[in-house]
């Protein structure tokens, strides 16, 4: 697609995993290995957040080959783990503080990505037609957002009423679990380890240098 990267935004951190691979509560789930003839859901088939719930399997003493995964929209996975329907799911926050009673969480698969380092898990992209004509409105674009960034990264308290506000999920649920950091600044080294994990498990056809996805002059 005719897209470019313009800004890194939200990084995946160890102090705030955000997504969890849980089990039923009666499924006898209690480890990856376990996991082997089950089935699995996540948000999108072939992405990166199955292709960190491959990993953590993996290295966590299962085998992913032996696991089935189906695409289930969020909002639907945990009640279709508590009713029997599947075996387990992939939940982001704030799901999984919101469904801890029903399900047992197995473990943070996003630290399996890049060894526990920070990485993108989403970022600001623009179409390259767009940003060839303008210059001036993309340096006002990455302004904001980086301004925004630093904000957030400094004021986590002062963001919860904003998320509550916005998502309309209660602030006594968004207070309690630690959120992510944003990206002040642009780096391949937040992309690249995705890349090469979404090559390991074939879900891209080839490799390439993270840096190519990024537009120009914004790195």
């Amino acid at each position: 697609m005719p897209l470019a990267l313009i800004q890194s935004c939200s990084l995946y951190s160890a102090t705030s995993p955000i997504a969890y691979l849980c089990a039923g509560n009666a499924t006898g789930i209690k480890s990856a290995k376990d996991l082997a003839g089950k089935t699995v859901a996540v948000s999108t088939l072939r992405d990166m957040l199955q292709a960190a719930t491959m990993s953590w399997i993996d290295q966590n003493g299962g085998d992913s080959k032996r696991v089935s995964f189906v695409e289930l929209p969020p909002a639907s996975q945990a009640a279709a783990v508590a009713q029997g329907r599947i075996h387990g799911a992939v939940l982001p926050e704030p799901l999984h503080t919101q469904n801890k009673a029903i399900l047992q969480t197995l473990g943070p698969v996003l630290e399996a990505v890049n060894n526990k380092r920070p990485f993108q898990t989403l970022g600001v992209v623009a179409a390259k037609n767009w940003l060839d004509q303008n210059e001036a409105a993309l340096r006002g674009v990455l302004q904001a957002v980086r301004a925004a960034a630093r904000w957030a990264n400094g004021n986590h308290a002062a963001c919860a009423p904003l998320l509550a506000e916005f998502t309309k999920v209660p602030l006594d649920v968004i207070s309690s679990y630690p959120r992510i950091d944003f990206a002040e600044a642009n780096s391949p080294t937040y992309i690249q380890p995705v890349v090469d994990m979404l090559l390991r498990f074939g879900f891209l056809p080839h490799g390439f240098d993270a840096t190519d996805v990024f537009a120009r002059g914004v790195l």
